[in-house]
Formats: C-alpha cells, sequence, structure tokens
C-alpha cells in the first residue's frame, strides 16, 4: 500500500473528503519527520515509537573492488513496534 492507497481507504472508512484526509496524512507525516530530524521520539500508543539513532563512523568493504570503504558516522531512522503491535502478528 503506497501513501494514495491509504488516503483512499481512509476516505472510503471515513467519508471525509479526500483533500481533508491527504492534508491530514501528509501532515502527520511531514511532523513525524521533523520531530525525528530534531531528534525527538513520536510515541503512537498502540503502534510504536518513531526516533533515530546515532551510528559511529566503520569500515565497510566493497565486494565488487574488493576494497575498503569509509562509512561516516549517522543518524538512521528507527521505528519500535509496540508490544500491542507485534501481538497482532502472533495471533495473541
Amino acid at each position: 500500500m503506497n501513501k494514495g492507497e491509504l488516503i483512499k481507504t481512509i476516505v472510503e472508512d471515513t467519508g471525509l473528503s479526500t483533500y481533508d484526509v491527504e492534508s491530514v496524512v501528509s501532515a502527520l507525516f511531514h511532523e513525524i519527520q521533523y520531530q525525528m530530524l530534531i531528534g525527538e521520539e513520536v510515541k503512537i500508543r498502540g503502534f510504536g515509537t518513531f526516533g533515530s539513532k546515532w551510528r559511529k563512523s566503520k569500515t565497510g568493504r566493497d565486494f565488487t573492488t574488493k576494497s575498503n570503504l569509509s562509512i561516516s558516522s549517522r543518524y538512521v531512522p528507527t521505528i519500535i513496534f509496540s508490544e500491542n503491535f507485534k501481538d497482532m502478528f502472533l495471533g495473541e
């Protein structure tokens, strides 16, 4: 499912206008991204926690040229799913 399909499904489920749903979904994604960029976590009860994690620099390997690569330190996006969310997949 992509963003357009998600919007269409929400429109069908709620009866709201496509414009309104698209505005809310876009604003939600934008705010989650912004909070992660400034180092904050976004916790959505029953779903999970969006955040970012610092990865230190390391040496990698390019297997096609058999040479070592320097991978710089950086922040990477993370999501930790809630126990309730995980339990849905385990059938509990």
